[in-house]
């Protein structure tokens, strides 16, 4: 410590002995006191006759400066979010970052539905649209079908843009979308209807995003519930065979869904008659079905014989 700080030091033991929490002013700075080291304690005790109860140190809780928090404005509409989000962020904003890998991957690539709109307007029971979404950067356009004497003009409904799905409150995502879903897309409600046959394979190549056309993961759950070890399903699987037969049509395998408790919605099932519906006729072969299901069957299960093995009718 320089003479100065020395002195005002004496001074403060001098006219206080329990200097210990005062303050000295230093070139017109005030500094609080509230420790010591081991050579100045033994100093001022042998020195000033001060004992180590003078010595204690005074615990200061330091207080954890939080910033406060910045909430963006909402959207206003014009141009896109990550834009106007940009001259929140920065004085000086710079365009958002894309994702150039994604785009070469998924250039010109899009999900395809035909929906129709959910309205209590009797004039819009009959309307179609095309939902295409767009892989290559989530982006959503929607067009309306012609339909004769409808009296709406058909075409753009929807620019292509991102767009928020209300209930996340994230950007929709590629998996959202499939067969027998309901989405709020600009505040409309729409009902997928029907897939074409790209999107259709899109996804069943890209399984693991796509959950709805992922055939193994589907087989695994229904051999899941059909081998449960407290139920009697087991029993069921043999009258399954004497009353539906080799083939099941999509209405015969909505019925086997309900006796056995299969919650399956349109697009899994859909995935079920494209993996066993060689022939495409919308009929599925029972006994390979069942072969499909062993690859899943848990430890200690028991498949009755005469399930898999029946002669496959080709018609």
């Amino acid at each position: 410590l320089s003479p100065v700080c020395l002195g005002s030091l004496r001074r403060a033991a001098s006219i206080n002995a329990e200097y210990m929490g005062c303050y000295i002013t230093v070139y017109a700075r005030h500094f609080l006191i509230f420790k010591a080291d081991e050579f100045t304690e033994k100093f001022y005790i042998d020195v000033h006759g001060l004992t180590s109860k003078d010595f204690e140190p005074i615990e200061q809780k330091e207080e954890v400066y939080v910033p406060p928090q910045r909430t963006p404005p909402p959207h206003n509409g014009y141009g896109e979010e990550e834009d106007s989000l940009g001259s929140f962020y920065s004085l000086i904003p710079k365009p958002p970052r894309r994702n150039y890998a994604k785009l070469l991957k998924y250039d010109k690539t899009a999900l395809r539905y035909l929906c129709k709109l959910v309205s209590e307007n009797p004039e819009d029971q009959d309307r179609r649209f095309i939902i295409e979404f767009f892989l290559s950067d989530d982006t959503i356009r929607v067009y309306e079908q012609s339909m004769r004497n409808s009296g709406f003009v058909a075409g753009k409904f929807l620019d292509r843009r991102r767009c928020k799905n209300v209930e996340t409150g994230e950007w929709f995502k590629p998996e959202e979308f499939y067969m027998g879903g309901r989405l709020i897309i600009n505040g409309f409600v729409f009902d997928l209807l029907e897939a074409d046959e790209a999107t259709l394979n899109i996804m069943e190549n890209d399984a693991q995003s796509f959950k709805k056309s992922n055939i193994e993961l589907i087989l695994r759950t229904l051999a899941e519930k059909l081998w449960a070890k407290d139920s009697e399903k087991v029993q069921l699987y043999s009258e399954i065979k004497s009353k539906f037969g080799d083939v099941v049509g999509v209405e015969l395998f909505a019925e086997l869904c309900n006796q056995l408790q299969w919650e399956l919605d349109e697009h899994q099932k859909l995935t079920i008659f494209r993996k066993f519906d060689k022939d495409e006729s919308g009929r599925l072969t029972f006994p390979e079905f069942c072969i499909a299901l062993e690859k899943y069957q848990p430890a200690g299960a028991e498949v009755p014989a005469d399930a898999t093995n029946s002669k496959v009718e080709k018609e």
